[in-house]
């Protein structure tokens, strides 16, 4: 894997606040109001605590991983990569694709 230097730059440090699960997409919410989106190949249950705070973005091909600091783990598998991630800040601007 490798590190996804553009995403980790703009959401690390930041504390999750909700986690959304429909069918294969998942989308997490920060505390700060922005919104991760992903669009993965299988339903995958996400167990990482509020409060987790994103330390770093792992992606290679469909491989996605996100590294919260308190050691747990988010493994998912893209549907299409390069086309199944997108953030939104609190604002809605999408602020990163890929």
């Amino acid at each position: 894997m490798k590190l996804n230097g553009k995403l980790t730059a703009l959401l690390a440090g930041r504390a999750l606040n909700t986690v959304e699960e429909l069918n294969t997409t998942v989308t997490m919410s920060w505390r700060d109001g922005s919104r991760l989106k992903v669009m993965a190949q299988s339903e995958v249950p996400i167990t990482v605590p509020t409060g987790a705070a994103l330390m770093q973005i792992y992606e290679d091909g469909p491989g996605f991983e996100l590294w919260f600091d308190r050691g747990e783990k988010v493994v998912l598998h893209l549907v299409n990569p390069g086309g199944s991630v997108s953030l939104r800040n609190p604002e809605g601007e999408v602020i990163y694709l890929g």
